[in-house]
C-alpha cells in the first residue's frame, strides 16, 4: 500500500473531519437484537410496573395547533415547560407535519426547520446550524438525544441524523431543536444545539399496522407494528422496519478514464434494518431499539479504487433504556433513569497498492449511563437539579488490511464522565421571568468544565414574548481525534482541550388567533476549536486547538393556522461567519437561507403539502457552488377506505441540478445531489 493510500484508510470516513485544515480515517460479533431486546423488555413490563398513564402522557399526543395552545415543550428543562418560558427559541416540527410533508429522515424534518442546513456527500448527511457546518465533520457538535437519552456514540461522538438514524420516522411524535444558549445545560457535544426526538406513546398506534414504499432507483420498504393496552393499564409498542435501494448510476468526472470511463453504477445502494420495542406505564417507562445500515461508497472517497462494490460502510446502534418517575407531592416530583448503549462501525476500503488491497476501519463504544432528576416549587422559585454519569466500558477502534493481515491500529479505552447541572427558574412579577442554571462536567479527558445558562424573559402582553439569553457551552476532543494513530502517518494527541463556545441572543414572539410571529438575533463566539494540522517537525498529522470563529445572525419566522387545519409557515435566515485566525467566511456557510411549508386538507380525506427551500451560494477548500431553490410536493390520502392510507411524494419537483460541497477527503470538491425522486406508500390499521 503506497503512502496516501495508507494514510487515507487510516482515517476512518465517518469521523471528524474540518474545512479549516486537511483532516483524516467495526466490526465484530453483533448478535442480531430483535427477539433478544423484545424479550428483555417484556420480562421487564411486571404487571406491578403500571396502573395509569404517565403524567404528561397528553402533551406526547398533541398536534402542532394544541401544542401552541397549551405552549408546552419537553425538552427545554428536562421537564414539561411552556415554550414562552423555555430559556431557549425552541423549533417543534410533529408527527402530522413529518407525514403531511412526506419527509423520509431525521435529516429531511431537520432540514426544514430554520435556520438548519444538510450536507450530504452519498454516504453520511452533515446537519449545518448558524453557518456552522465543517465539511466531512460528522455532527459532533450536536447532541442528538431520542426520549431524554443520548444517542451519539461513545467513540467518535457522531449524530447519526440520516437513513442510519435508528428508528423509524413513522413512530415519532415530534422532533425539538434547541440552538445556542439552550444547549448549556446538555453537556458534552450540545455545542451548537440539541436534537431530541420524542417517541410515540404506544397508545397513539393501538392495533396493528403495515406499511410498504416503493421509490426510485429500486427502493422497497416495509414496517410492521403491534400496539395494546395491557391488562395492568400499561401500553407495549413493538416494530420492525426495513428499506433497501439499488442505488442509480451516478458520473463523476474526476474519474474519467477507462474502464469505468466516470461512471459509479449502482453503488449509490443502502440497506436498512429497524427493531423498536417501547413499555408505557404509570411509574416505568421502558425501550429498546436497533437499527443497521450499509451504505456503499459510489465516491471514491478516502483514495479508494472508483467502482469497486467492495467499499462500503456499516453502522448498527443499540439502545436500551428504563425510566422510573417519582411524585413526592404537589410541588416536588423527579426521575431516575439507566441506560445502555452500543455502537458498532466498520469501513471496508479497497485500494489500488498494488495489489488490491481491502483496508477495514473498525470502531466499537459500550456506554452505560444513569440520570437523575429532581424539580421543586416553592413561591416564586422553581428549583431543578439533575445528575448523570457515563461509563464507557469499553473503546475500541482498529485499522488492519484484511488479505494478506496487517495490523495498523489496535486502541482498546475506559473511560467515565459525570456532570451536575442546578437551575433556579425565578418569577419576579407576574411580566418578568429569569432563569439561573449552571452545569458541571467531569469529562472522559479528566477535565472540569463549568457553563453557566442565564435568561430574562419579559411577557410584555399576553400575547408576546421577549427573551435575552446567554449560555456557554463546550465539546471535548473525541478517542478518535485524542488516540487514533497510525505510526509513521498521524499520530494521538492526548493534551488535546476541550472547545468552548459562549453565545448572545435576544428573541422576541407573538402568537395569537393562528398567528405566530418570532424573531432571533444571535452572535456567538468558538475557541480552542480543534482541528487537524501537519507537524512540521515530523510530517505527522495530528488534531490541535487553536482556530476563533465568530457568527452573528438574524432569524425571522412567521406562520398562521386556518381554521380549517390549513396551514403556512415560512422562514428567513441572513448569518456570516468568519474564522478569526484566518479573517475569511467559513467554507460551507451560506449566507442567506428561505423556507415556505404550506399543507392544506381537502374535504377531509385528502392532504396536501408543498415545500419550497432556497439556500445561497457556499463555498468549498477550491470552489464556490450556486444557490439553489428546492420543491418539494406530498400528498396523503385515506380515500380507499377504513384504515388505509395512501401516501405519494416527490422531492426535487423542478428536476434542479445542484451539488453540496465535498470534504477534503475526496477527490470531488462537489459532490452531485439527486435529481427529481419519488416514492409512495401504503399502509393499513387493524382494528
Amino acid at each position: 500500500m503506497n503512502a496516501r493510500a495508507l494514510l487515507l484508510s487510516s482515517r476512518s470516513p465517518g469521523r471528524p473531519k474540518n474545512d479549516l485544515a486537511p483532516s483524516g480515517g467495526g466490526s465484530g460479533a453483533f448478535p442480531e437484537p430483535g427477539a433478544l431486546l423484545i424479550t428483555a423488555l417484556l420480562a421487564l413490563a411486571s404487571p406491578a410496573a403500571a396502573q395509569d398513564a404517565t403524567p404528561d402522557a397528553g402533551y406526547f399526543d398533541m398536534d402542532l395547533e394544541q401544542l401552541l395552545q397549551v405552549d408546552y415543550v419537553l425538552s427545554a428543562g428536562k421537564f414539561p415547560q411552556k415554550i414562552t418560558d423555555a430559556p431557549s427559541r425552541v423549533t417543534i416540527i410533529t408527527a402530522d407535519e413529518i407525514k403531511t410533508q412526506g419527509y423520509r429522515t431525521l435529516a429531511d424534518v431537520l432540514g426544514a426547520m430554520r435556520g438548519l442546513y444538510l450536507t450530504y456527500d452519498r454516504n453520511y448527511t452533515y446537519l449545518g446550524t448558524r453557518g456552522f457546518a465543517r465539511a466531512g465533520d460528522y455532527n459532533t457538535r450536536i447532541q442528538l438525544m431520542v426520549d431524554g437519552v443520548r444517542i451519539d456514540d461513545p467513540v467518535y461522538n457522531q449524530a447519526s441524523i440520516g437513513q442510519e438514524f435508528p428508528i423509524d420516522l413513522d413512530l415519532v411524535e415530534r422532533v425539538e431543536f434547541l440552538p445556542g444558549p439552550g444547549s448549556a445545560a446538555y453537556g458534552n457535544n450540545a455545542f451548537l444545539g440539541l436534537v431530541h426526538v420524542i417517541t410515540k406513546r404506544p397508545a397513539a398506534l393501538d392495533g396493528a399496522q403495515t406499511a410498504f414504499q416503493l421509490g426510485d432507483h429500486g427502493g422497497r420498504g416495509a414496517r410492521a407494528s403491534l400496539a395494546r393496552t395491557l391488562d395492568n393499564g400499561g401500553e407495549l409498542l413493538l416494530a420492525v422496519s426495513a428499506w433497501n435501494q439499488g442505488g442509480g448510476d451516478l458520473y463523476y468526472p474526476e474519474f474519467n478514464v477507462a474502464p469505468n470511463d466516470g461512471w459509479a453504477r449502482g453503488l449509490d445502494d443502502e440497506r436498512t434494518r429497524r427493531a423498536f420495542a417501547k413499555y408505557a406505564g404509570n411509574k416505568w417507562t421502558l425501550q429498546a431499539l436497533w437499527g443497521e445500515r450499509v451504505k456503499g461508497i459510489p465516491t471514491a472517497s478516502f483514495g479508494t479504487i472508483f467502482g469497486d462494490s467492495a467499499s462500503e460502510t456499516r453502522d448498527a446502534y443499540t439502545r436500551l433504556s428504563a425510566r422510573r418517575d417519582f411524585t413526592w407531592s404537589e410541588r416536588t416530583q423527579g426521575s431516575l433513569q439507566f441506560h445502555y448503549g452500543r455502537y458498532d462501525f466498520r469501513g471496508d476500503y479497497v485500494y489500488d497498492s498494488p495489489p488490491r488491497t481491502l483496508n477495514r476501519d473498525v470502531g466499537r463504544g459500550d456506554r452505560w449511563g444513569m440520570e437523575g432528576k429532581i424539580q421543586h416549587s416553592a413561591d416564586r422559585h422553581l428549583w431543578s437539579l439533575w445528575a448523570e454519569a457515563l461509563r464507557d466500558s469499553e473503546i475500541v477502534q482498529r485499522n488492519f488490511d484484511v488479505d494478506p493481515y496487517r495490523a495498523l491500529l489496535d486502541e482498546r479505552r475506559q473511560t467515565s464522565s459525570h456532570a451536575l447541572f442546578v437551575q433556579d427558574e425565578i418569577t419576579l412579577n407576574e411580566r418578568w421571568l429569569t432563569s439561573l442554571g449552571v452545569r458541571w462536567d467531569r469529562v472522559h479527558t479528566g477535565e472540569s468544565v463549568v457553563n453557566p445558562r442565564l435568561a430574562l424573559i419579559h411577557k410584555a402582553r399576553p400575547d408576546t414574548t421577549l427573551k435575552l439569553l446567554y449560555g456557554s457551552a463546550f465539546r471535548a476532543p473525541n478517542h478518535y481525534e485524542r488516540d487514533y494513530a497510525v505510526a509513521g502517518f498521524n499520530k494521538g494527541n492526548p493534551d488535546l482541550k476541550p472547545e468552548r463556545i459562549r453565545t448572545l441572543e435576544a428573541v422576541a414572539e407573538y402568537r395569537a388567533s393562528g398567528l405566530r410571529l418570532a424573531a432571533s438575533a444571535y452572535l456567538y463566539k468558538v475557541r480552542d476549536l480543534i482541528s487537524q494540522a501537519l507537524d512540521a517537525n515530523d510530517g505527522l498529522w495530528v488534531f490541535r486547538n487553536g482556530e476563533r470563529v465568530q457568527a452573528q445572525g438574524l432569524e425571522l419566522e412567521a406562520e398562521y393556522a386556518w381554521s380549517d387545519g390549513e396551514r403556512l409557515r415560512g422562514s428567513l435566515t441572513s448569518q456570516t461567519t468568519r474564522n478569526e485566525s484566518t479573517d475569511q467566511t467559513l467554507t460551507n456557510s451560506p449566507r442567506t437561507m428561505a423556507k415556505l411549508h404550506w399543507s392544506r386538507p381537502w374535504r377531509g380525506d385528502l392532504r396536501s403539502g408543498l415545500e419550497v427551500q432556497h439556500i445561497s451560494a457556499r463555498t468549498t477548500a477550491a470552489t464556490r457552488l450556486a444557490g439553489t431553490t428546492l420543491v418539494n410536493l406530498n400528498l396523503v390520502s385515506t380515500r380507499l377506505g377504513k384504515g388505509v392510507e395512501v401516501t405519494a411524494g416527490v422531492q426535487n419537483l423542478m428536476d434542479k441540478r445542484y451539488s453540496h460541497p465535498a470534504s477534503l477527503d475526496h477527490t470531488q470538491t462537489r459532490i452531485e445531489q439527486d435529481g427529481r425522486t419519488w416514492r409512495v406508500g401504503l399502509s393499513y390499521r387493524f382494528d
